[in-house]
């Protein structure tokens, strides 16, 4: 036992003795999913677009890494926050045996949160640097919100609103990325650059969503259909699958 702690200490400072060069970056990149993810996890819209109808559409993620270089080889850890929201709104009208007029609006925000330990070859070409990576991720998809807003009236006399508030339930995905990466280097320790990746994943979703759903007749007529009622819609699966091709984009600084 004394014996393989010390060969195991020796290894150990003998690692960092070889080492060169630490590196931290600052980048953006796209959402880790997969295209068959449940809910709204995807990024189509969910209204049906009119002439009327907007899209205010964020989804980006943002990450901070170290690295600690070994000659031309790397062992990091990347840290990312990613923010995903829509809002759309939509206005129409439309004949049904009285001319009707629909108002809708639907928000949606989500959060995920992503850990991941890289392993990098760089190849190095004048001010060129090719970085050739292998990543093992976990995503940490967040509870989502999702509120939908509808109010219909017309000359009948005719004027409903409902609303349906959805709490998204979390999940994860773990698994196994491969990437490459096209670095210019700005200086002796700054450089910028931009990388491919893709990943196959296990994502896991275990838990229902929760959903409020309301109708409400303003007018107050009878039979109007009011309600007010809670549901939970079981969306729980796990799969393995390719993820998209996530690009990203990197500062970074060598020290």
């Amino acid at each position: 036992m004394k014996n393989t702690t010390l060969t195991l200490t020796f290894t150990i400072f003998g690692l960092l003795a070889m080492c060169q060069k630490n590196e931290i970056s600052i980048g953006v990149f796209s959402p880790i999913m997969t295209n068959s993810m449940k809910q709204y996890f995807t990024d189509e819209w969910l209204l049906t677009p009119s002439v009327n109808y907007s899209r205010k559409y964020l989804s980006l993620g943002y990450s901070f890494s170290y690295q600690r270089k070994i000659n031309d080889f790397s062992l990091g850890i990347n840290l990312g926050l990613v923010t995903r929201s829509v809002n759309e709104k939509n206005e129409y009208d439309y004949n049904g045996g009285a001319h009707y007029f629909v108002k809708e609006t639907f928000d949606y925000k989500q959060t995920h949160y992503l850990t991941s330990i890289t392993f990098c070859k760089d190849e190095n070409f004048k001010s060129l640097r090719i970085r050739l990576k292998s990543e093992i991720p976990f995503v940490y998809y967040g509870k989502g919100t999702n509120n939908y807003y509808n109010r219909t009236n017309s000359d009948y006399p005719t004027d409903y609103i409902w609303t349906e508030n959805q709490k998204i339930s979390a999940g994860f995905a773990t698994g196994l990325g491969l990437g490459i990466g096209v670095y210019y280097k700005l200086t002796n320790k700054l450089n910028v650059g931009l990388e491919i990746s893709e990943y196959l994943l296990y994502t896991s979703f275990n838990k229902a969503s929760n959903i409020h759903s309301t109708g409400k007749d303003v007018l107050g007529n009878t039979g109007g259909g009011d309600y007010d009622t809670e549901y939970e819609v079981t969306n729980k699966y796990s799969q393995f699958g390719f993820s998209r091709v996530v690009p990203q984009f990197r500062i970074g600084y060598e020290f």
